[in-house]
């Protein structure tokens, strides 16, 4: 059964996540990388990439850090 991680979390952790994908988003931008390009170096669909920068909890961390790595190595 697949679980709605956003009803799991508590809302400190989902405040916490929001933060981290906000910050993601602006570092991207700041780089003058567009969403898909960044989700195409990271070996990630471009869907993974919005869910990062929107804050889901759900997604998993390693794909957090390849996502960053992308375009702030």
């Amino acid at each position: 059964m697949k679980v709605n991680q956003e009803m799991a979390a508590s809302p400190a952790v989902l405040a916490e996540t929001k933060h981290l994908g906000q910050l993601l988003s602006r570092l991207r931008i700041a780089r003058g990388v567009h969403q898909s390009e960044a989700a195409t170096r990271a070996g990630l669909s471009r869907n993974t990439a919005y869910r990062i920068e929107k804050g889901d909890p759900g997604v998993a961390i390693g794909q957090v850090v390849r996502y960053l790595e992308a375009f702030a190595p």
